[in-house]
């Protein structure tokens, strides 16, 4: 991953810009405004993986599971090290009413980090809800 620090070193000024305004709107409150400018950061580098995984969980944090599991999904087939844009996924999938494609993405996750906590964690919530045959929006 990258990190803000990379961003000032690699000179990219208009995707550093972006993404810390991206964070700064995070901590207003304000998730549309983060989204918007987490787009224009993957928009002006479509290689940044970071863009997609905030991008992702602010989908998710603004109800859009099918957006964000495309990006997610994207951030996975650009860097498939990551295991928050696994965990995230599994998020979306659940929000989706799908337990299997959740618990696919977090043994994903764990393949990746075995006992990332999150993903543990998911491990349980993912298999009672494929033992109970619905995710979290088909209840």
């Amino acid at each position: 991953m990258i990190s803000i620090r990379d961003l000032k070193r690699e000179g990219n000024k208009k995707l550093m810009k972006e993404f810390i305004a991206a964070q700064e709107a995070v901590t207003r409150g304000d998730l549309a405004g983060s989204a918007r400018h987490l787009e224009r950061a993957v928009a002006i580098d479509p290689g940044y993986v970071p863009a997609y995984v905030n991008l992702g969980a602010r989908y998710l944090q603004l109800r859009l599971p099918n957006r964000a599991r495309g990006v997610l999904l994207r951030a996975i087939e650009l860097d498939p090290s990551v295991p928050t844009a696994y965990t995230n996924l599994a998020v979306a999938d659940m929000h989706m009413g799908d337990p299997e494609g959740a618990a696919a993405a977090v043994a994903a996750a764990l393949k990746v980090a075995p006992g990332d906590p999150i993903a543990t964690r998911l491990l349980r919530a993912t298999t009672r809800a494929e033992r109970a045959g619905a995710g979290p929006t088909a209840r």
